[in-house]
């Protein structure tokens, strides 16, 4: 077993990127975004690997609701959730708490959550 999880997700996809690139660990990836166009663009640049990755529509503040709806509450226990830089800074920051929030309710008591913030200090 390579990794303890059994899929990857990426909440706030965006144009696919991260995502995309992790196709070394070898599980199931999901990329969900709130913007349908990310999603339909996410859908196009990786429709040849649609055995392995797939993208949703889905709101980050009503992950956990989503997550069931999908069934994927029943398929996966251990969930890698991830949500870099890049996207968490973005988020209004009064929703930031309650999308790390729903994300722990997502990954349960098996999976886990990498979320990255920059500190805003420049490297010399």
């Amino acid at each position: 077993q390579k990794h303890s999880y059994d899929v990857v997700v990426e909440v706030g996809c965006g144009t696919g990127e991260v995502i995309g690139h992790l196709e070394g660990t070898g599980k199931p990836r999901i990329g969900v975004d709130i913007n349908p166009d990310f999603v339909t663009h996410c859908r196009e640049a990786y429709k040849s690997d649609t055995e392995h990755i797939e993208f949703h529509v889905a709101d980050a503040m009503k992950l956990d609701e989503w997550w069931v709806s999908m069934g994927y509450d029943k398929k996966y226990k251990a969930p890698l959730l991830v949500c870099p830089n890049n996207t968490i800074m973005i988020m209004p920051e009064e929703i930031r708490d309650t999308v790390i929030d729903k994300m722990r309710v997502v990954a349960g008591l098996e999976g886990r959550i990498v979320v990255t913030f920059w500190n805003g200090r420049m490297f010399a």
